[in-house]
């Protein structure tokens, strides 16, 4: 084991209804022909037509707050599979609800110290990349695999079943990777009851996507994240070495996450260190663990996202629009996940000012620290990101809100939903929820005038 290193752990507690949100109202189910099972359903063990239910189901446009009404008539394991991973779990009708809870702690190391970060008689998933740069040699328990956000997919988590079989183990799962393996394996995981353990391995997963229990993937045509479980690990272990060999861009990336914790903590201050953290590396230790403090404390008072959770989305809705269009352009060269958000806080940041929220204090600091700093990419590398020679174009400005509309807040066809600013940790709220209703025609005026000003 290796010596305890001076950052002091953190506790995460949490408790949860299941299914995670209670219906509203409830949508009754025609009969579907739900055919044969296809390669990814054989792949994952699901019943037949499950495909077919998720397809339906996004195509109505069906939120997490309506439940299911399913026919005595329906093949009925197809529906619930399908319930039970729909936008992370929507409740079927006369469904008993059970109450969950429980805890894991998140701990920081500075060494990366094998024998504890890959256990020997427990399965181990790497990402291939840092296998190869650390040069890990192949052992029976450890089961290798590169993914993107083009691989984010259900195929992945099906793939991921079948190698973690060959293994003959059945034993927690030690997932060590960044963001995108950490959302695919621990989906994976959850969905065969299986428990697991992360080791992130760049900032961004450190400091965000392995804290708070969302797993899930991408599930085209219909946007990010669509389809996964909440499932909280039994342990988070952060090891500040893997930070010295990170790229530049995945470190960039991961202090846009940083810099939104900061902003939602309300301490300027720390946003200030976080913003020039670009700048002096070596320093991050000294503020981590407030960074990841903060995504924990939020998930521990609402894990499902029925409230003050949907603020940590803060940035993202534009964000997650700009990545989609950037992997369809330039498969090659796409946005990172965190330089996207690094455009959609400064976008939200306008658009919170523009519309008359943002006092104009806390505006000027916030715009202040995101220019002065290399976190957010300039409009040039933007316009390379999505192929285009014009940010305001007709096309672009369409492809845009396609993909701000398959958000899962959005439940209006002709407004979409908003994560928005009042000032230093104070996101806009309306009576316990924290997403505020913009217009298309407002999305539009704020777009143009974040556009013509952005320098």
């Amino acid at each position: 084991m290796s010596a305890p290193y001076q950052i002091a752990p953190l506790s995460v507690s949490w408790a949860m209804p299941d299914p995670p949100m209670p219906a509203k109202e409830y949508f009754k189910w025609p009969d579907l022909p739900l055919g044969e099972a296809t390669p990814v359903e054989q792949k994952l063990g699901w019943p037949a037509g499950t495909l077919r239910v998720l397809d339906e189901a996004f195509e109505r446009q069906l939120t997490r707050k309506v439940g299911w009404e399913i026919s005595p008539k329906s093949r009925q394991a197809s529906f619930q599979t399908a319930a039970k991973v729909f936008r992370r779990g929507v409740a079927l009708k006369d469904q008993k609800i059970e109450m969950k809870a429980g805890q894991y702690p998140i701990r920081f190391i500075k060494a990366l110290n094998w024998n504890e970060l890959l256990p020997h008689n427990q399965i181990c998933i790497i990402d291939q990349n840092v296998a190869e740069a650390h040069d890990l040699k192949p052992r029976p328990n450890r089961v290798f695999i590169r993914l993107d956000e083009h691989k984010k997919t259900l195929d992945s988590v099906g793939e991921l079943h079948q190698l973690v079989k060959k293994t003959g183990l059945n034993t927690t799962w030690n997932i060590i990777g960044g963001g995108i393996l950490a959302d695919t394996a621990a989906f994976a995981a959850a969905l065969h009851g299986q428990s697991f353990r992360l080791v992130p391995t760049t900032l961004l997963a450190m400091v965000d996507a392995c804290i708070g229990g969302k797993t899930g993937v991408n599930y085209a045509p219909f946007g990010k994240n669509q389809v996964g479980l909440f499932a909280f690990p039994q342990e988070v272990l952060i090891a500040l070495d893997w930070l010295t060999t990170l790229p530049p861009r995945e470190y960039l990336a991961g202090l846009a996450e940083g810099w939104k914790h900061a902003v939602l903590k309300g301490d300027s201050g720390l946003a200030e260190k976080v913003a020039q953290l670009d700048r002096r590396p070596q320093d991050l230790h000294l503020y981590l663990r407030d960074l990841v403090a903060v995504k924990s404390e939020i998930v521990a008072q609402d894990p499902t996202e029925q409230g003050l959770r949907a603020a940590l989305n803060l940035g993202h809705t534009l964000a997650h629009a700009i990545e989609r269009i950037s992997q369809d352009k330039n498969p090659r060269n796409s946005i990172l996940h965190g330089e996207a958000v690094g455009i959609g806080l400064l976008f939200c940041i306008e658009m919170s000012h523009t519309l008359g929220h943002l006092n104009d204090k806390a505006w000027q600091e916030m715009t202040s620290q995101l220019k002065a700093s290399r976190i957010v990419s300039g409009p040039d590398a933007l316009k390379r990101f999505l192929g285009t020679d014009d940010l305001l174009s007709a096309e672009l400005m369409h492809e845009l809100l396609v993909g701000i509309k398959q958000d899962k807040k959005n439940m209006d066809p002709h407004a979409s939903e908003w994560v928005l600013l009042k000032d230093w940790g104070t996101p806009l709220s309306d009576k316990g929820r924290y997403t505020i209703t913009v217009s298309d025609d407002e999305w539009r005026r704020c777009y143009e005038s974040f556009i013509k000003n952005w320098a």
